[in-house]
C-alpha cells in the first residue's frame, strides 16, 4: 500500500491547492480583518484556526462522511446555511467595529492575550469548518488523488499537510506583512476602511454561501 502520491500528482495537487488557497475569498477576508483589528497576533492565531480547519476536513472526507453530507440535500442545506450565517455575524462585527478608533493590537497581560489568541483561532477554525465549499473541494479533489492499494488514512493526512502548509505560508505572510503596517497600526481611518471592506465582503459571501448554487 502507498501513503505518498507520485510526483506528477503531487505537483498537480500542489498547484490546485494553491490557487484555491489564493483566491480572494472568506478565509482572506477573515485574516485581513483579524491582522488589521488584532496586529501579527490576531492574523497569525486567525490562520492557525483556518489551517487547523483542513485538517477536521480531511477527517471527514477519508471517513467518507464529506460524501455523504453533500448527498444529502437537507444535511448539506443546514451546513450551507449554517456557514452562510456565520460569515454574516462576522461580516456585521466587522462593519460595526468599523466605527471604532481603538488601537488595533492587544495590549493587556499574559492571560488577556491568550484569550485573545484563542479568541482569534477559534474565528477562523470555526468559519472554515462551517465553509460548506470545503466540503465540496475534498470530495471532489481527494477522489482524484485517491486510489485502489493506497493506504487511505496515511494518504489523506499527508496530503491535507500539503493544503495547510500552503495555507499556512500564504496566510500567514498576509498576517506578518499586515501587522507590521505603521499605517495600519496609527491611522484609524484606514483601519476603519479596511474593517469596513472586510466585513462588506463577508456579508457578501454569506449570501453567495447561502443561496443555492450549481458547484
Amino acid at each position: 500500500m502507498t501513503t505518498l502520491p507520485t510526483g506528477a500528482e503531487l505537483l498537480r495537487y500542489v498547484v490546485l491547492v494553491t490557487g484555491v488557497i489564493i483566491a480572494p475569498g472568506a478565509d482572506l477576508a477573515l485574516v485581513l480583518t483579524s491582522a488589521v483589528r488584532g496586529g501579527r497576533q490576531g492574523g497569525l492565531a486567525t490562520t492557525m484556526g483556518i489551517v487547523s480547519g483542513v485538517f477536521v476536513w480531511a477527517a471527514l472526507a477519508g471517513a467518507g462522511l464529506a460524501g455523504v453530507l453533500v448527498a444529502s440535500a437537507t444535511g448539506y442545506l443546514m451546513l450551507r446555511l449554517a456557514g452562510a450565517a456565520y460569515l454574516l455575524f462576522l461580516g456585521i462585527k466587522f462593519l460595526a467595529q468599523s466605527r471604532s478608533v481603538a488601537p488595533p493590537v492587544d495590549r493587556t497581560g499574559g492571560a488577556g492575550k491568550a484569550r485573545s489568541f484563542w479568541s482569534y483561532f477559534r474565528r477562523g477554525w470555526v468559519a472554515d469548518v462551517m465553509n460548506p465549499k470545503m466540503a465540496v473541494f475534498y470530495l471532489a479533489v481527494l477522489s482524484n488523488f485517491l486510489h485502489p492499494g493506497d493506504f487511505l488514512p496515511g494518504k489523506v493526512f499527508f496530503l491535507a499537510l500539503v493544503h495547510a502548509s500552503i495555507g499556512l505560508l500564504w496566510f500567514s505572510s498576509i498576517s506578518l506583512a499586515v501587522g507590521r503596517s505603521n499605517i495600519l497600526a496609527r491611522n484609524p481611518r484606514v483601519r476603519r476602511m479596511l474593517n469596513l471592506a472586510g466585513g462588506a465582503v463577508l456579508v457578501l459571501l454569506s449570501i453567495e454561501v447561502a443561496l443555492p448554487m450549481q458547484w
